[in-house]
């Protein structure tokens, strides 16, 4: 720049000239662009500039942001070594079939008609010769013996019974077994004696046991017998 009045040379920030002391009038220089503007303008006229105000900055970009990395959850087969999956797998496959294997089939129950049917039901004291007394519904008194012989088996003649002092004999057959009650039937009997509906022993020991005979002819008639 030049002083207007000695026409020196002077820098650009001079206020005065130093060669003839002439006060320099302050120059309006635009900020962003460095045009000379009129000393009151309040703007550029060629940028837009605002005057008095620091020229803009450009934004600064946002700095770029990188993505976590991932990372990988651990596998829970990740710290076996590589032959225990098939190993397993193995081990499973066997389990599998002993089980099936092992597994018990059903269980045996009896029926009670197999039980009633069992010949090794019938007691071991049974044999042998059995005396007692019964009396029938209205009184009257009968001496009775019963023999059986050893190894009854059922639905097998191996007994026979005498009303002592009378007609009335026949051989027995054990056909049937319900817990300590025998049942009894009545085959080859005289032509004095009546068919029984129902004819029991039970033994309650190896020297004692009840008589129990019901019939349609002659009533029921009870009793206790001793073996001989």
């Amino acid at each position: 720049m030049k002083c207007p009045n000695c026409k020196k040379e002077l820098p650009d920030y001079a206020q005065a000239c130093g060669h003839c002391g002439t006060k320099l009038e302050a120059k309006n220089t635009c900020p962003q662009c460095g045009k000379e503007l009129p000393a009151d303008a309040l703007a550029c006229g060629y940028c837009g500039a605002r005057l008095g105000q620091p020229a803009a900055k450009a934004p600064k970009a946002a700095p770029a942001v990188r993505p976590a990395p991932v990372t990988a959850r651990p596998s829970l087969l990740s710290g076996l070594p590589k032959w225990a999956l098939p190993a397993g797998i193995v081990a499973l496959v066997v389990v599998v079939i002993l089980f099936f294997v092992l597994l018990p089939g059903p269980v045996a129950v009896s029926s009670p008609s197999a039980a009633a049917n069992d010949s090794s039901a019938i007691p071991s004291g049974l044999s042998g010769s059995w005396n007692g007394i019964a009396v029938s519904e209205d009184g009257s008194v009968f001496e009775i013996n019963i023999t059986f012989n050893d190894n009854c088996e059922i639905d097998k003649t191996c007994g026979f019974y005498d009303i002592v002092n009378s007609e009335i004999h026949g051989d027995y057959a054990i056909v049937e077994i319900e817990g300590d009650t025998l049942f009894l039937e009545s085959r080859n009997i005289s032509e004095a004696s009546s068919k029984a509906n129902v004819e029991t022993i039970s033994l309650i020991n190896s020297e004692e046991m009840e008589y129990y005979v019901q019939g349609d002819d002659f009533g029921t008639y009870q009793g206790m017998l001793y073996k001989e």
